[in-house]
């Protein structure tokens, strides 16, 4: 078996658990980041936590992923 600890595989990648109190408010401290932020960002990449630094980085907002807004066009 390789041992090697720097080799990491998909079911080694870290995941978010929001049903967590402690686990959210660990992540929103290590990334800087609102409770909503994090749930937004979970909602738009999944939960894993790579996949969702990157997407916080990035700096974009929940709408910036191209899915519909809820928002609906004015009635004609």
């Amino acid at each position: 078996m390789d041992n090697d600890k720097r080799a990491i595989g998909a079911a080694e990648r870290i995941r978010i658990d929001l049903a967590q109190y402690l686990e959210v408010e660990m992540w929103c401290r290590k990334f800087g980041c609102t409770e909503g932020s994090l749930r937004a960002a979970i909602r738009i990449v999944g939960d894993d936590a790579v996949a969702v630094s990157n997407w916080l980085a990035s700096g974009r907002k929940p709408s910036d992923d191209g899915a519909p807004t809820g928002r609906t066009s004015p009635i004609q």
